[in-house]
């Protein structure tokens, strides 16, 4: 167990800190322990790798909603609404920031219980150590470096997914194109730095007015696409005149 991971629970839950798990008979004995690893070394993916982890849990005792957070990473997975009782744990293996995790449920977690989710998590941080340095990876290889936007190789990737997704519940599907006008002009004005903040001001513009489940790409140098699950053409409509009155309407501020 690491001594590096630390514990912090709610208000109504008692506060522990995992060297105190050392110096008593852990729940889960070695047989355990390895089903855990096993199961949880089968995804990289930190949803399905917190999914997986819920449901280990639930084998062993009640467990009514479960919340991943990472900031620095803008992560943020919930599992139901929170319930009354919480237990809130703080994640640090051998000095990296893995996150926060809360569980909730109706009833108070027992002295016994809170010593297995503090075993548990300590066999979780490796796991999801390794799934946030994927993350990382996967965000920096889809992540357009100017813009933040996701880029081709992730439009690549994510659309097949969505077209998929779209066809097996028969839901809605749109894209909207955004090109914006006289770029270039806009480079000979400002210069390319210039025109450099101009498309991450405007990609900023766009993100406030998109839906959380939409997606954002940079398609080219001044083009863009969004992806709208669940909108028919009249929300496409919408979506698309939204963007480009918030557009139009950007006070733009370039350094010199």
């Amino acid at each position: 167990m690491e001594k590096a991971m630390k514990a912090k629970t709610a208000a109504n839950s008692p506060r522990i800190e995992v060297a105190a798990v050392n110096q008593l008979k852990l729940a889960l004995n070695s047989d355990e322990q390895l089903a855990f690893h096993r199961r949880l070394q089968t995804t990289l993916d930190i949803n399905q790798l917190i999914n997986l982890f819920a449901g280990l849990l639930a084998e062993y005792f009640q467990i009514d909603s479960v919340e991943f957070r990472h900031p620095d990473l803008n992560i943020a997975l919930a599992k139901q609404p929170p319930a009354k009782h919480k237990s809130r744990f703080f994640l640090n293996l051998q000095g990296t920031d893995l996150g926060e995790l809360t569980l909730t449920r109706n009833q108070r977690f027992s002295d016994n219980e809170l010593l297995l989710l503090e075993q548990a998590i300590g066999l979780l941080t490796h796991h999801l150590k390794n799934a946030l340095g994927h993350y990382r990876l996967t965000k920096t290889a889809f992540t357009d470096s100017l813009t933040g936007a996701m880029n081709r190789t992730a439009l690549d990737d994510l659309l097949p997914r969505e077209i998929e997704r779209a066809e097996r519940h028969n839901s809605p599907l749109s894209l909207l194109m955004i090109d914006l006008d006289h770029f270039k002009a806009c480079n000979d004005r400002v210069g390319h730095l210039g025109g450099d903040e101009v498309l991450r001001q405007v990609i900023g513009v766009i993100r406030q007015n998109i839906r959380f489940s939409d997606l954002l790409f940079r398609y080219g140098g001044e083009e863009f696409l969004v992806v709208l699950p669940h909108a028919d053409l009249q929300g496409a409509i919408l979506a698309g005149e939204l963007i480009r009155n918030a557009v139009c309407n950007m006070a733009l501020s370039i350094g010199k």
